[in-house]
């Protein structure tokens, strides 16, 4: 069974302890849950916050408004199906729940049939998942803690598709704590992906062009947000949203998604290809990316889809890399070395490294492997332990 988020509005405690008992044996991540629906409006928009896979609802306190319930749940922005709960098995109760849009009925004994509806639910929805992910490629930046250089990584490696490519290039700064990447592009755009997520329902190619901006590199920058600090985050589905959206516009897109955990990186997690997990080898920053790749794992996301990167490597590493893979529990997908100085003269000239620095080829080397592309000839070949 596929990892999946469900929300519950269970008031009967009979049911509301069967489901629980359940869903413990299950890979189910509970995003909400509360007594009822005593105000719809609220229980709606908390549904389209935490962009459930399924609602679990519990019949008691909504058998009348059951059509208008479920149409309600059905229109926020995942989707969700919904699974009703009832004390009994009434049969005219079984027919109003189904005709009302409910995917299943569900009464006590709860375990073996809600466990199955929910295992054919979670299928579904991975298969759906991968059916609808059209346009292009888009693969995400996450630093461990800190500091690691998810921005920086990210940046050149746009610049590096794009100079290898040609074909429509976008990096995308949803690292709303820092929000270096219009900085390094050095864009003049007042609009941010704030801008976007808040107007998902307005996001078509027009509206789009008015808040991208050009990133000098052939490219395009999605900034992240000017303030300093952001009042309000953008949810989860909103995230989601925008991210299908621009697979539609680019054939590939570079999320920086700033550091740690974080509703952002919640959000888009369903919608990249790959994500590159970046560490140093300091001890503080492989400890937190045991957990970032556990975290990962729970939500859902396969081994070969998380690709870790180890950067600003020193020539003479303290650790092995067989011994990192062991102590992290996956495989270090590419290394990139430390030019601090490089990085320092580019950066104050207000520019990117050049394409010819050997930390560029590096970037562009790992990018060529993770996309598929033709690699550059190589001056001089790295080593890990030279």
């Amino acid at each position: 069974m596929y990892p999946i988020t469900a929300v519950l509005a269970i008031s009967t405690s009979e049911l509301w302890e069967e489901v629980h008992s359940c869903l413990q044996q299950l890979p189910v991540r509970v995003v909400h849950e509360q007594a009822g629906v005593d105000d719809p409006a609220a229980f709606l928009d908390r549904i389209e916050r935490t962009a459930p896979d399924v609602v679990l609802l519990d019949l008691l306190n909504c058998a009348d408004v059951l059509p208008e319930m479920i149409r309600g749940i059905r229109a926020t922005s995942s989707q969700p199906d919904v699974v009703a709960l009832h004390v009994s098995s009434d049969p005219d109760a079984i027919l109003n729940a189904i005709r009302a849009g409910a995917r299943e009925y569900i009464y006590p004994p709860c375990s073996p049939s809600l466990q199955n509806a929910l295992d054919r639910l979670s299928t579904e929805r991975h298969k759906m998942a991968e059916k609808i992910r059209p346009g292009g490629r888009t693969f995400g930046l996450v630093s461990a803690k800190g500091g690691c250089g998810a921005t920086t990584l990210a940046c050149h490696a746009a610049a590096e598709i794009y100079r290898r490519t040609s074909q429509d290039t976008l990096v995308i700064d949803l690292d709303l704590s820092a929000g270096l990447v219009r900085t390094l592009f050095k864009t003049k755009s007042r609009y941010s992906i704030l801008d976007a997520c808040s107007n998902v329902n307005r996001l078509d190619k027009s509206f789009w062009r008015a808040l991208v901006a050009d990133g000098n590199h052939g490219l395009e920058v999605m900034g992240g947000p000017l303030e300093v600090a952001v009042k309000e985050a953008p949810s989860a589905s909103q995230v989601r949203h925008v991210l299908r959206f621009v697979r539609s516009q680019y054939e590939w897109i570079l999320v920086d998604l700033g550091r740690g955990f974080s509703p952002t990186l919640a959000g888009a997690l369903d919608e990249l290809d790959e994500l590159l997990l970046v560490t140093t080898t300091e001890v503080p920053a492989l400890q937190q990316a045991k957990r970032m790749i556990q975290y990962l794992r729970d939500r859902g996301m396969s081994q070969r889809s998380i690709k870790l990167v180890l950067n600003r490597v020193v020539r003479r590493p303290e650790v092995s890399i067989p011994e990192l893979e062991t102590m992290l529990g996956v495989a270090v997908f590419a290394v990139i070395g430390n030019d601090y100085w490089a990085l320092y003269e580019a950066y104050a000239e207000g520019k990117l490294l050049a394409p010819d620095t050997h930390l560029c080829g590096q970037i562009g080397g790992m990018m060529a492997k993770l996309a598929g592309l033709e690699q550059a000839p190589k001056k001089r070949a790295f080593s890990f332990f030279s």
